[in-house]
């Protein structure tokens, strides 16, 4: 599938589950399945992301383009973060989660209208390459994938876990429970700030380097 094509229809997975998600996840099992469909839906929209943007933008400037992007994604958490920090102590998870997926739905809407008639140069390539010729005989490529998918494990498990621990801090100091849990969250937020920061200065000094170059 081309990159533009599987990172809108990953868009619209990842809201619709979003959503399904914050109205049925009402207990283990449940909250199991839709996140996995969730996580699945999510998966297909940052590898194809930068792919467009290797398509997109030159070299002189694919750095700089790069780094915007991943830092949104730092932002992304920001914003979750934040939103449940403050919807949390309102209205428990419930509120906190839709908040969540609403956000997920605007980012959808977005990306439909930002490259929905976008043109990406070599996007209407007529070879039509398969898993096993690109992949799965590419030893590289699979090292790669097993590489990053170690790294996923590690950092996507600590973002998870820290606003929990946090909350638990809180709490073990007298905060009440929802009031805990939003400043578990707020804490977990700055984290993410410096990833902000981090993405946009690499991906400048990256434009810098390939201009110089």
């Amino acid at each position: 599938m081309r990159a533009k094509v599987l990172y809108l229809w990953s868009m619209i997975g990842t809201a619709l589950f979003s959503l399904a998600f914050a109205l049925f996840a009402r207990d283990h099992v449940s909250a199991l399945a839709l996140y996995t469909l969730v996580a699945l839906a999510l998966g297909g929209n940052y590898t194809t992301g930068l792919m467009i943007l290797a398509r997109r933008y030159p070299i002189d400037r694919r750095g700089r383009a790069t780094g915007a992007f991943i830092a949104s994604s730092s932002f992304g958490y920001v914003l979750s973060l934040a939103l449940s920090g403050l919807t949390v102590p309102i209205g428990g998870y419930r509120l906190s989660f839709l908040a969540a997926s609403l956000a997920s739905v605007i980012g959808c809407v977005l990306s439909w209208i930002v490259l929905g008639k976008t043109d990406l140069p070599g996007e209407n390539c007529t070879e039509t390459p398969t898993l096993r010729g690109e992949v799965l005989s590419n030893r590289p490529a699979l090292l790669l994938i097993g590489a990053y998918t170690c790294h996923c494990w590690e950092l996507l498990g600590m973002w998870a876990w820290t606003p929990a621990f946090l909350s638990s801090y809180f709490a073990l100091k007298g905060v009440a429970g929802p009031g805990a849990a939003g400043l578990g969250s707020y804490a977990a937020a700055t984290f993410h700030m410096a990833g902000i920061f981090a993405s946009f200065w690499t991906g400048a000094s990256l434009t810098g380097w390939a201009a110089v170059s």
